[in-house]
């Protein structure tokens, strides 16, 4: 509605591709989030990443980059060139916001990753957060210049959406708030191990 389909398609392969390659090289060699593995709760796998966290990227990172785009007020077609690195840089950081609640949760809880050096964020290293800004920030880098290429042509030929089409993203992120606050209130509170030997409850998390 607001992107072309070619648009949505360059980010959707541009944000797969470059997640899946640094997934695969952190798996491999610890670089950007640090050294861990997918375990068989994550299913089918290309190379050593499964094929739905890929698929988490491409999706929540379209919506944290809508949302950012309503806090920064950058709405309009014209807004493609405003504030470029600045929103590449806000962009990472909510889209970051969201895995610091639900790493510890999948990595600690339900185990579907597992670090060979567990951090101090309920199990999660502090590091692999980095990873996640760099991760973000390069292919939102690579989606911003090229829509700020399209933009002057784009602006002149497509109608402005309205206030309702810029509410679904934000309804969007906070069902996902919603859901990273309810996923484990119910059941019982059990203390997990981790491989370098510190105890976490999940109550905590």
């Amino acid at each position: 509605m607001y992107y072309s389909a070619k648009e949505v398609a360059f980010y959707a392969v541009v944000s797969a591709v470059i997640a899946d390659v640094l997934e695969n090289l952190s798996v491999l060699y610890g670089i950007p989030f640090g050294y861990y593995y997918h375990t068989a709760l994550g299913g089918p796998k290309l190379f050593n990443v499964p094929y739905v966290v890929t698929l988490i990227y491409v999706a929540i990172g379209y919506i944290s980059w809508m949302v950012t785009q309503v806090i920064l007020h950058r709405t309009r077609y014209s807004d493609w060139k405003r504030l470029v690195y600045i929103t590449l840089l806000i962009a990472a950081f909510v889209f970051t916001a969201w895995d610091l609640c639900i790493d510890p949760v999948y990595g600690t809880i339900y185990k579907a990753f597992i670090y060979r050096n567990p951090g101090a964020w309920f199990g999660t290293p502090v590091g692999n957060y980095f990873g996640w800004l760099v991760t973000t920030y390069l292919f939102y880098l690579l989606f911003a210049l090229f829509l700020n290429k399209r933009g002057d042509p784009v602006r002149q030929e497509r109608i402005q959406p309205g206030r309702s089409y810029w509410l679904q993203a934000i309804l969007a992120y906070l069902v996902l708030a919603v859901v990273a606050i309810l996923m484990d209130l119910t059941g019982a509170s059990v203390e997990i191990t981790l491989a370098d030997g510190k105890v976490w409850n999940t109550g905590e998390i």
